[in-house]
C-alpha cells in the first residue's frame, strides 16, 4: 500500500532530500509549494493553479533525476522525447485536483502532528536520537527552504495522503480473481508435434514486378539510416597518462604507504573447546600436557570434531582479538593456555596454518606507476578543461585547441545513431561511444556543444562536422536483398501453407504417426509445457499457438527463421491444485489486489478531475518548455 502511495501522491522534496529525508516524508509526498506563484497561469484544477514556475521547478528536477539515473545529462528536449514533460504535469494536476478536494472537504493537520512528525524523523535527530532544530534548519536551508514553507508543504502532503489512503483502504480484487489467475498462470500441456518443411531450392526466382512490389511493401529492409561525422577532443586520465612523469622514488613511496594492499596474509585453521572456568580449562590443558589428545577432551565433553571447528582465519578476521593474540602465537597442533574470551574460556589449536606473503617492489611497480600517473592524469584534467573552454570562449577551432594543448582530434567515419558505422562495425575511436553519439545526435552542423563527461572523470568535446539524410536504398543497389527477402517471405508462406493443409488433414482424424511417415520425419513430445515459458525447443510463437487452442486440439506454428512449422497435437495435464493459503496464491492475490486498486485509484482520480475542471493553456506550457531550453535544463 505505501508503495503505491509513493507513487500516486509523492511530491519534489521527497526527490530533493535523496537520502536525506526519513522514509516518513516520501511515503505522502510534498507538493510545489515553496515558490512565489507567478501571475502567469499554466492549468487550472477547480480552484487550484498550477504556475509556470512550479512546471518549470519540477521539470527541471525529474529532468536532473532522469540523467543521474541513465548516468549522463540530459537535455529538455531529450527529457520530453522521454515524455518527461507529460508525466510532470500529469503529477502536478494530480496533486492539485486532490488539494482542490480536500479544500473541498475542508481537511486539515495540525501543526502538532507536522511537529512531531519532523521531530521523530531521524535525519533531523543528533546522535541521541533528539531532534536538533540547528540540524533540521540547516537542512532546509542547503536545499533553499525555510521552516514555514516545509511546514505548509508537510501539511498538504500528508492530506493528499489521506484521501489516497481514504480510497484505497480495503480495496482487494475478488476471492475468484486469484484462483483463475492461478490457474491461467500455471496451466500445463503436453504435445506430440511433427516438423513441417519445404525444401528452398522450390522457391523459385522471382520477377522484376515481384521484386518491386516486394521492396514497395517492406521500405524498413532498405532503410539507410542518418549518419554523422563526429570530430572530438578526449581528455581523460588514460588519454593523459604519458603526459604525467613518476620517478622511482615516487613509486617506492607509495608502494610503502600501501604496503598492505600487495600482501597476502596468513591464515589459520582453528580448534576450539570450551569451559565453564579457567581452573576447568586448566585441568583440561594438564591432561593434554600428560598425554591426552585434545580431541580426546572434546569426546569427554560430547563434542564432534565439528562441534569444535571455528574455521580458517585472517588475525584480523577473527571476531576476538584476544582467541586471535593466542591462535597466532601458537604451532601447528599446538594446544594454547586457557584463553578468556569475550563469551567463554577456551582453549585452541592450530590444525594448519597457509603462511602469508608480500609481493615484492619489483613485482608491482608497474601498476603503482599506472595508478599514479591516473591520479595525476585527473589533476591535469581540471587544468586543460579550464584551458579548452577559454579557447573556445575566444573562437578557435578544435585543431587550433589541440594544437595548442598537445591534444589530438579524432574524427568518426559516418555513424548512426547506435554508433555503427555503413559496415555494421561499432566505431571504436571514440572513449564513450553511446554518450558521445547520442549527443551529436542531438546537436547539429556548427553548434557549440557542452562537452561530455566519461565515467573516469573525463570529459569530451565534440562537434557535428557533417550530417547524412536517412534514406532508402535504391533497388539497384538493393537487389541482392531484395531477392533474399523475397525468397524468404515466400518460403515462410509455402511452410505455413503445408501446414495447414496437414492440420486439416489432422482435424479431420488422420494421426501424427500417418503425417510423419508421408513426410518422413518423427513424433516428437514435449511435456509440461507453461504459457508463459518459451524454450529453444518450444519458442513464444510455439507455445502462443499450443494455448490458443483448446486442451486437445491441434495448433500450427512457423519456427522463428521462418524455414520451418511445427504441427501440434496438445494434450491437456491435470490441473495445479489452487491453495489459497500457498505463497504463490498469496502473492497472486497480492498482484491482483495492488492492480485493483491502482485501477480504482485511476478511476477516481479522473472522475475527480473531470468534476473540479482541468484547463490547460497550451500556449503558456509550450512556452514554459522554450524557456527550459534556453534555461539548459
Amino acid at each position: 500500500m505505501l508503495d503505491s502511495l509513493r507513487n500516486k501522491t509523492g511530491g519534489w522534496i521527497a526527490k530533493i532530500f535523496i537520502g536525506v529525508l526519513a522514509a516518513s516524508f516520501a511515503v505522502w509526498g510534498v507538493a510545489d509549494v515553496f515558490t512565489t506563484r507567478p501571475t502567469d497561469t499554466l492549468a487550472e484544477v477547480g480552484t487550484r493553479q498550477i504556475s509556470v514556475q512550479e512546471y518549470s521547478n519540477r521539470f527541471q528536477r525529474q529532468l536532473r533525476q532522469l540523467s543521474q539515473q541513465l548516468g549522463q545529462p540530459l537535455t529538455a528536449a531529450q527529457g520530453r522525447q522521454f515524455g518527461l514533460d507529460r508525466q510532470v504535469l500529469g503529477s502536478l494536476l494530480r496533486d492539485a485536483a486532490l488539494e482542490a478536494q480536500a479544500d473541498q472537504m475542508k481537511l486539515m493537520v495540525s501543526d502538532t502532528t507536522v511537529a512531531q512528525r519532523i521531530a521523530d524523523n531521524p535525519q533531523f535527530q543528533n546522535s541521541q536520537g533528539v531532534f536538533n532544530k540547528d540540524q533540521f534548519l540547516a537542512l532546509l536551508r542547503n536545499n533553499g527552504l525555510n521552516e514555514q514553507m516545509f511546514v505548509v508543504a508537510e501539511k498538504q502532503g500528508l492530506i493528499r495522503g489521506a484521501i489516497a489512503t481514504t480510497i484505497e483502504q480495503g480495496a482487494a480484487a475478488p476471492k475468484k480473481f486469484a484462483e483463475f489467475a492461478h490457474k491461467f498462470r500455471n496451466e500445463q500441456r503436453d504435445v506430440a508435434y511433427i516438423s513441417v518443411t519445404v525444401p528452398e531450392a522450390s522457391i523459385a526466382e522471382p520477377s522484376d514486378s515481384d521484386l518491386k512490389t516486394f521492396y514497395d511493401a517492406n521500405p524498413q529492409l532498405f532503410a539507410i539510416p542518418e549518419r554523422r561525422v563526429i570530430a572530438a577532443i578526449q581528455v581523460t586520465p588514460d588519454t593523459l597518462t604519458d603526459r604525467i612523469q613518476i620517478s622511482d622514488a615516487d613509486v617506492a613511496k607509495r608502494y610503502e604507504e600501501r604496503k598492505s594492499d600487495y600482501a597476502t596474509p596468513e591464515k589459520r585453521t582453528i580448534q576450539q573447546i570450551t569451559f565453564a572456568s579457567v581452573a576447568e580449562a586448566a585441568a583440561a590443558k594438564a591432561k593434554i600436557d600428560g598425554g591426552t589428545s585434545f580431541l580426546d577432551i572434546a569426546e569427554e565433553k560430547n563434542l564432534s570434531e565439528t562441534d569444535i571447528s571455528l574455521g580458517t582465519f585472517t588475525r584480523d578476521s577473527l571476531p576476538d582479538q584476544k582467541l586471535a593474540e593466542a591462535a597466532f602465537a601458537l604451532a601447528k597442533d599446538a594446544v594454547s593456555a586457557p584463553v578468556e574470551g569475550k563469551l567463554a574460556t577456551v582453549l585452541l589449536r592450530v590444525t594448519n596454518i597457509e603462511a602469508g606473503s608480500q609481493k615484492p617492489l619489483s613485482e608491482v611497480a608497474g601498476e603503482i606507476k599506472k595508478a599514479l600517473q591516473i591520479d595525476g592524469a585527473r589533476d591535469e584534467i581540471l587544468n586543460i578543461y579550464d584551458k579548452i573552454e577559454e579557447f573556445r570562449a575566444s573562437g578557435q577551432s578544435f585543431a587550433d585547441i589541440a594544437k595548442e594543448l598537445s591534444l589530438s582530434v579524432v574524427e568518426t567515419a559516418p555513424v548512426d545513431r547506435t554508433g555503427h558505422t555503413e559496415t555494421g562495425a561499432l566505431v571504436e575511436n571514440l572513449v564513450d561511444t553511446s554518450g558521445i553519439v547520442r549527443a551529436a545526435f542531438e546537436s547539429d552542423i556548427g553548434i557549440d556543444n557542452d562537452p561530455v563527461t566519461t565515467g573516469d572523470d573525463g570529459y569530451v568535446w565534440f562537434e557535428v562536422r557533417d550530417i547524412q539524410a536517412a534514406s532508402t536504398k535504391p533497388l539497384d543497389d538493393a537487389r541482392d536483398d531484395a531477392v533474399k527477402g523475397w525468397k524468404a517471405q515466400e518460403l515462410r508462406k509455402a511452410v505455413l501453407a503445408k501446414a495447414q493443409d496437414l492440420k486439416k488433414r489432422a482435424e479431420a482424424g488422420e494421426t501424427l504417426a500417418k503425417l510423419a511417415d508421408e513426410a518422413g520425419v518423427e513424433v516428437k513430445t514435449q511435456q509440461g509445457i507453461k504459457r508463459n515459458e518459451a524454450s529453444e525447443a518450444f519458442d513464444a510463437a510455439a507455445v502462443q499457438a499450443l494455448f490458443a487452442v483448446r486442451e486437445d486440439g491441434i495448433a500450427v506454428a512457423v519456427d522463428g527463421d521462418g524455414k520451418g512449422a511445427k504441427l501440434m497435437k496438445s494434450t491437456p495435464v491435470l490441473a495445479v491444485p489452487f491453495d489459497s493459503q500457498s505463497a504463490e496464491a498469496k502473492s497472486i492475490a497480492k498482484e491482483l489486489s495492488t492492480a485493483f486498486s491502482n485501477d480504482l485509484y485511476a478511476q477516481y482520480l479522473a472522475d475527480l478531475q473531470r468534476r473540479l475542471g482541468v484547463e490547460i493553456d497550451e500556449r503558456v506550457l509550450a512556452n514554459a518548455g522554450s524557456q527550459s531550453n534556453q534555461r539548459g535544463y
